[in-house]
C-alpha cells in the first residue's frame, strides 16, 4: 500500500441510525447477535408494503428527537422532514464520537459531503392546495400558481430538499469549507465517501463529514416500490423476510437509515490525539450503459471494484471482507 504520495484520511467519528439500533455500539451489538430490524410498521397503519412489513428506526420519534437526538436543533425541526432529521442526528452522533473541539478547528477547512434520496411530503400536506386548484374532481394546472400555491405552507420546499441535510449540518457546526450534496439512491453513501476523501487529498480541507440519509418507509414511496420493485411477502415471520442471498427469497424490504463518518487528515487527527476507527484507502464508481440503452450492472460493478483497488494500491488477496448490496429481488 502506497501511503507516501497523498494525504492519508482517517475515520475519527461515526454516527448511525438504523432499524437495528441507534449509535455505533447498539448497531454492532445487534449485528453480532443477528438481530433483525424487520417488523410491522409503527409509523404507518397503511403502506403498500405487504403486511405493512418494513425496517424502520423504532426509537426515532417526536419525543426522542426533541429530548435527545436533536435537542439543540428543536427550533429547526419544523423545516426538517424525517430524512433530514435522521441525517442531522447521525452527524451529531459522529461529532460526539469524534470528540472534535470546534473552537480549535479552522471552520474554512471543515466541509461536508452528504447523500440523500429524493424527499417526498405526506399526501395530506398537498390536499388543500390541490383542492384549491381543482374544479369538481379535475385538477386545473392553470390555477395552480394563483390558487394552489396560496394554500401551501410557506417553508414547504425547504422541508423536502435533498441538499438540506448538508445545509443544516453546516450551520450547526459552522463548517464553511467545501460542501456538496449527492442524490444518487443507494450509491450516494459510497459516492460521498469518495468525494470527501478526494477533497482532503487535494488539500482543500482537513476535516469532512461524509454522510447519507434516506427512507422508503413512506406512503407514496411504498406505492412506487410496489410497481417498480419486488417486495417480500413471505415467510409469515417478519424477521425472516429479508434474505437477499437465499435461493427462495421473495423480494426486498422497505427500510430507512442514516449514517455519518468524520474523515480527518492523518496529521490533523494525530495532533489532537483522536480515536481512530479506520482509514479510507480508495473508492471507485462506474456507470455503464449498453448500446441498446439498458444498463450493464455487472461491468459497472467490476469497474468500480477495480478502480477502488487501484486507488487504494491493494491486491485482491488483501481484502478480508466484502459488504454486498443485497436487495432480495429474484
Amino acid at each position: 500500500m502506497n501511503t507516501e504520495s497523498k494525504r492519508r484520511i482517517l475515520i475519527t467519528g461515526m454516527g448511525i441510525l438504523s432499524p437495528i439500533g441507534i449509535g455505533v455500539q447498539a448497531f454492532q451489538d445487534s449485528l453480532m447477535n443477528r438481530k433483525s430490524g424487520v417488523k410491522k410498521s409503527e409509523l404507518y397503519s397503511h403502506l403498500a408494503a405487504p403486511d405493512t412489513c418494513v425496517a424502520e428506526i423504532s426509537d426515532f420519534n417526536d419525543s426522542t428527537i426533541k429530548k435527545e437526538y436533536l435537542k439543540q436543533q428543536r427550533r429547526s425541526l419544523k423545516v426538517m422532514c424525517r430524512e433530514i432529521q435522521m441525517g442531522v442526528a447521525s452527524a451529531n452522533l459522529a461529532m460526539d464520537d469524534s470528540a472534535l473541539d470546534l473552537e480549535s478547528l479552522d471552520s474554512e477547512r471543515f466541509g461536508i459531503e452528504f447523500g440523500a434520496n429524493l424527499m417526498l411530503s405526506p399526501p395530506e400536506v398537498l390536499v388543500g392546495a390541490c383542492m384549491a386548484a381543482s374544479e369538481g374532481h379535475e385538477f386545473q394546472y392553470q390555477r395552480w400558481g394563483g390558487d394552489g400555491l396560496a394554500k401551501m405552507e410557506p417553508l414547504w420546499l425547504l422541508k423536502y430538499l435533498p441538499n438540506m441535510p448538508a445545509c443544516h449540518i453546516g450551520i450547526i457546526f459552522d463548517a464553511r469549507g467545501p460542501s456538496n450534496s449527492i442524490t444518487h439512491a443507494e450509491a450516494s453513501g459510497n459516492l460521498v465517501l469518495g468525494e470527501a476523501q478526494r477533497v482532503i487529498e487535494r488539500g482543500w480541507a482537513d476535516v469532512m463529514i461524509a454522510g447519507v440519509t434516506g427512507t422508503r418507509v413512506h406512503e407514496v414511496k411504498s406505492i412506487h416500490a410496489k410497481f417498480w420493485d419486488q417486495l417480500a411477502d413471505s415467510p409469515a415471520e417478519f424477521e425472516k423476510r429479508s434474505r437477499p442471498f437465499d435461493k427462495a427469497r421473495t423480494g426486498q424490504i422497505l427500510g430507512e437509515a442514516a449514517c455519518s463518518l468524520l474523515l480527518e487528515e492523518k496529521s490533523h487527527a494525530e495532533q489532537r490525539g483522536a480515536k481512530v476507527w479506520g482509514e479510507v484507502l480508495g473508492t471507485g464508481a462506474s456507470c455503464v450503459v449498453k448500446r441498446d440503452g439498458t444498463v450493464d450492472t455487472k461491468t459497472a460493478i467490476t469497474n468500480a471494484i477495480r478502480l477502488a483497488l487501484k486507488r487504494a494500491d491493494v491486491k485482491v488477496g488483501d481484502i478480508g471482507h466484502i459488504n454486498a448490496h443485497g436487495l432480495g429481488d429474484q
